[in-house]
């Protein structure tokens, strides 16, 4: 199973402090740049709150409080040294299907003590009665993106796609509607399949020409030749595209640890092993990459070396359900492997308190209480 690579919230969120190339004239609302560079000075300079929410569209205010609006923006302690410069406002080109709205995107990068982090956003614009005003749908996205980490993925897609209608320029809300079809029972029914299937890769590759220098959708689309059609080449070649456009090391993490999973799923456990260990190199507290570790040697059958991997993923922070509820039960496994029962069956037992009705879990389940029951 493909890993999902997150948004980093707080450099969406931290995106304009400093905004040095933004100048400090009055706002014309008639000019939709001047309308995007007076939010994010107002947002970030001076955190007039109150005059970056009057500066969003009415549709956006109806969905959104003033107060949700302020509790979005809300910035930890271990932020607010940061100080970030924005580096350049690309005016993207027309879409003549949508002539009320434009675009743009901003490139910037941070400072935080020694360390610099780049960062890249789009927003949207929308013209109302003459005046330019900021497409603004991030309370719905939140919540959807909750939804979607519970499971409740028929709910996620409702708000997706709520957000969408809202913004149709909002490329994450595309990519995520892939992920969350891609977890459809309806991949399952074969009168269901092919338009399930088409949903997936026509949602991922509109994000991406919406954002084709976007890493994180370059991961979603090997997630569709991974997981849903099974190549893992074309899988690969799209995760070395995700590396390729990543702006920071801390970003490859992800898709080193996608390239280590097509690169098993052929049977290639050198490759396996060395993607995942550049995963690691790069951030050794991220719990995904030792699971991997962990799945690759286990899959080898090096099960006492497995159940040391494994053992530190689960040494570290919880990851979301379904990568937690995996990481439960390949260290079920393990023990199994090592008969070591009693253990397997609390792991097993901690998967299915996740996901009552996972068949691998169930049947690992039984196989396990077997052979308790025959001691």
């Amino acid at each position: 199973m493909f890993i999902r690579k997150l948004f980093n919230k707080n450099l969406i969120l931290i995106t304009g402090i400093g905004c040095l190339l933004l100048s400090c004239n009055r706002i014309d609302n008639s000019n939709p740049k001047s309308v995007m560079e007076g939010y994010c000075k107002n947002l970030w300079l001076s955190k007039h709150f109150k005059k970056c929410y009057n500066l969003i569209s009415t549709k956006s205010k109806e969905l959104t409080s003033l107060d949700e609006f302020m509790k979005y923006y809300e910035v930890s302690d271990s932020l607010k040294g940061i100080k970030t410069t924005i580096t350049n406002v690309i005016d993207l080109e027309k879409d003549f299907d949508h002539p009320t709205y434009r675009r743009y995107k901003v490139e910037s990068f941070m400072v935080n003590k020694s360390d610099t982090t780049k960062s890249r956003g789009y927003i949207t614009l929308i013209n109302e009665n003459g005046k330019w005003k900021i497409v603004w749908n991030k309370t719905i996205t939140q919540v959807a993106d909750e939804k979607f980490d519970k499971g409740d993925y028929s709910g996620a897609i409702k708000l997706y796609e709520k957000a969408i209608e809202l913004n149709p320029f909002n490329a994450n809300s595309y990519s995520m509607l892939a992920w969350c079809y891609s977890k459809s029972d309806d991949l399952k029914n074969p009168l269901t399949y092919t338009e399930t299937l088409n949903k997936i890769s026509s949602n991922i590759k509109y994000a991406i020409s919406l954002e084709p220098d976007n890493a994180v959708f370059y991961n979603s689309l090997a997630m569709y030749y991974h997981d849903i059609v099974n190549n893992p080449d074309l899988a690969i070649e799209n995760m070395k595209k995700a590396v390729e456009y990543s702006l920071n090391e801390e970003d490859k993490v992800t898709y080193y640890a996608n390239i280590s999973i097509s690169c098993q799923q052929k049977k290639d456990y050198i490759n396996a092993i060395i993607n995942i260990e550049k995963a690691i190199e790069i951030d050794s507290l991220y719990t995904v990459a030792w699971m991997r570790y962990g799945d690759i040697l286990l899959e080898k059958g090096n099960y006492q070396e497995a159940k040391e991997k494994l053992e530190k993923a689960l040494s570290l922070k919880p990851t979301f359900n379904f990568q937690q509820k995996n990481l439960y039960i390949s260290y079920a496994k393990t023990c199994y492997n090592l008969e070591d029962y009693q253990v397997a069956k609390e792991y097993v037992l901690k998967a299915l308190e996740i996901e009552p009705d996972d068949y691998q879990a169930k049947l690992l389940f039984e196989q396990i209480n077997y052979h308790i029951t025959e001691r």
